[in-house]
């Protein structure tokens, strides 16, 4: 990708900053994202920065809730509503698919409201992606979390269980940069619509991620519950599903033949000396077999609903999601602003 467009007045007259556009999903958190805005506004450097608020909500946000920015890096917010609550990971891609319809350079930065993506990271992505030429999705890889012990714990957990069943290890989450090559290509996946990290990955776009150190809520409390989390991962997973009931199926036959030869040697065992344990190591080996030809038959069952699934229609983004967008609200704008 060439280099960014630099920001330009209406007349085509040079300002002189590079333009990035922040894409940023809602869903009841305006206090937190006030903080924000005004916290990236502060942020000084060659950038200055176009904002996309996804309001993953069918009401309007509360009145004047976001108290006019000083002269900073923000150039104009803009409110996208949507016609229902379709999540954070819908929002993100119902935001990639309006943002094509005004803006076709980049780059684009995904991040979050509450926060816990800092500012300061935008400029690491940005340069570690102009860098590369803009060729690469750049994520912002957390080196430690600050989550209580049990959430820890989770997902640590999670984390294993994900490399087990995909071969992939979690290391990042939305908070990225990428241009609009990239997002014509995800709009048109249907993976974009569970999860969009999960997406990037399984499209085999080219990606890479930076450490960084996570931020500190800016205001209120986190919406996202238990059930929220384990529906997130699963949605993840749920991109991989060929591949996890696969690496599951040959799991399942590895120990259908390990415990059928088990039984077979304590059989051979049992009958040769008549132990009575060694019958009951037939019954336990017996067991294990039936236990993993069910589980292996199962498997099977799920791969074939999978993979005919894929000729199936599936939700395409950018063709289906149209239905979903509202109306776009310009919230505010800078003297010297001007549409990316």
């Amino acid at each position: 990708m060439s280099e960014p467009a630099q920001v330009r007045k209406a007349t085509g007259e040079v300002v002189g900053q590079s333009v990035a556009w922040l894409i940023i999903p809602v869903y009841e958190d305006w206090t937190a994202l006030a903080a924000l805005l005004h916290e990236v506004n502060r942020v000084r450097s060659a950038w200055c920065f176009n904002v996309l608020v996804v309001n993953d909500h069918p009401l309007p946000p509360p009145e004047e809730w976001l108290p006019e920015p000083v002269e900073g890096s923000l150039r104009s917010i803009r409110i996208l509503s949507l016609r229902r609550n379709v999540g954070h990971q819908r929002a993100i891609a119902l935001g990639f698919c309006h943002w094509l319809k005004i803006d076709y350079s980049g780059p684009v930065v995904v991040m979050d409201a509450d926060g816990e993506d800092r500012p300061e990271d935008i400029l690491r992505l940005l340069s570690a992606a102009k860098e590369d030429k803009w060729r690469q999705v750049i994520f912002a890889a957390r080196q430690k979390r600050s989550e209580n012990f049990v959430f820890r714990t989770g997902y640590h957990l999670y984390r294993h269980l994900h490399l087990w069943l995909t071969g992939i290890p979690v290391r990042f989450g939305n908070f990225s940069v990428l241009s609009a090559p990239h997002i014509r290509a995800l709009v048109h996946q249907s993976d974009l619509w569970n999860h969009y990290a999960a997406a990037v990955i399984r499209s085999k776009l080219p990606y890479d991620s930076i450490p960084t150190s996570r931020g500190h809520r800016l205001a209120g409390r986190s919406r996202m519950n238990l059930a929220g989390w384990v529906s997130h991962g699963l949605s993840a997973l749920s991109i991989y599903s060929d591949i996890a009931g696969t690496r599951v199926l040959l799991a399942s036959l590895a120990g259908l033949a390990c415990s059928l030869l088990a039984a077979g040697s304590v059989g051979v065992y049992a009958v040769s000396t008549g132990s009575p344990a060694a019958y009951w190591g037939v019954l336990v080996a017996l067991v294990m077999t039936a236990i993993f030809m069910q589980i292996a038959a199962a498997t099977l069952i799920f791969l074939f609903m999978v993979l005919s699934g894929r000729a199936s229609a599936t939700f395409i983004p950018v063709r289906d999601g149209i239905v979903l967008i509202g109306a776009e609200t310009t919230v505010w704008t800078a003297a010297r602003e001007v549409n990316g």
